[in-house]
């Protein structure tokens, strides 16, 4: 029975990627080739940073049946600071080819892949043809992206398709598959769930409440579940979520979201130096879109979390 559900979805997938055009394939082919191999080069070169042996040695542990160990983390586990439990999903290929430039591959390819649902996006909302391709285009040549691409690898970076993904399904109401992406990027990292609440309160606001209320409660128990069940349990007591990254906002989670709701303004300038490191790091993302996103004011509160956090962790 699960065989059979399994199969059904990704014949539905099948079924909504079957009318990409071969460009689009070809694109996503030559960004990963070409970040995979500048990424390999960097690296050979001595021009990466301690972050990616952080990622790399528990996925080798890993794969020789030490789980997520690392002497160097909290509690001795990569998970002792983060959820990153979606990385489990990389050990097989990375078991099978044990190499650091496995991981430039990957990411390069999450990042690529993208590409795939913001052309299905626009096909499905503008439907005017040229329009897909432009949009396609932009993304792949996006200078953020780019960075993210050229910065080691991080986990955050394999959430760039699956929340895109996962805004396609929504758009074109295909639930099940909405859901699928939705749990896969909840599984990248602790906080993406500040993101999906305030996705789940856009679906409320766009009339669909039954979802909206599902994607809050889901994410606010994967929430709930990373700060105090999962980073505890391997963290031993030496780490607080809370504190690190958003004690500048309370020193507990109702405290933050309160700060949050109540506060807006407030909690803003307290997670950045200046109003003018503000407009810079904004500007910096809205500029080589030409400042389109602004026309979507529906969405704001959707990245509203993701300002609120340090600035450090952002610029």
């Amino acid at each position: 029975m699960r065989k059979n559900n399994f199969r059904i979805l990704l014949d539905k997938i099948k079924e909504n990627i079957r009318g990409i055009p071969l460009w689009v394939w070809m694109a996503v082919i030559a960004f990963t080739l070409f970040f995979t191999v500048v990424s390999a080069l960097r690296h050979y070169t001595f021009h990466t940073v301690p972050d990616l042996g952080y990622l790399e040695a528990p996925l080798w542990n890993t794969a020789r049946g030490r789980f997520f160990y690392d002497p160097n983390a909290i509690g001795g586990s990569t998970f002792g600071k983060h959820n990153h439990i979606f990385l489990i999903l990389i050990v097989p290929v990375y078991a099978l080819f044990p190499y650091t430039t496995t991981l430039f591959f990957l990411q390069s390819l999450a990042i690529a892949a993208g590409a795939i649902p913001v052309y299905l996006l626009a096909k499905h909302i503008l439907r005017k043809k040229p329009f897909p391709a432009v949009f396609t285009i932009a993304y792949l040549l996006y200078p953020a992206l780019w960075h993210v691409s050229l910065e080691e690898v991080h986990p955050e970076a394999f959430l760039i398709p699956l929340l895109l993904f996962t805004l396609y399904f929504m758009q074109t109401e295909k639930w099940k598959l909405y859901y699928t992406f939705l749990l896969l990027s909840l599984s990248v990292k602790e906080d993406v769930p500040l993101l999906t609440i305030m996705l789940g309160l856009y679906l409320i606001l766009k009339k669909r409440p039954r979802h909206g209320i599902i994607t809050v409660a889901l994410s606010s128990f994967w929430l709930w579940f990373s700060l105090f069940i999962f980073i505890p349990s391997f963290a031993k007591g030496e780490f607080s979520f809370i504190e690190e990254r958003y004690g500048h906002l309370g020193s507990s989670l109702f405290e933050v979201a309160k700060s949050i709701i109540m506060h807006p303004i407030r909690s803003l300038s307290a997670s950045y130096g200046s109003w003018g490191i503000r407009l810079k790091y904004i500007y910096s993302f809205l500029q080589p879109l030409l400042f389109l996103p602004l026309m979507a004011p529906e969405l704001y509160p959707v990245s509203y979390t993701h300002l609120t956090l340090p600035t450090k962790r952002i610029v």
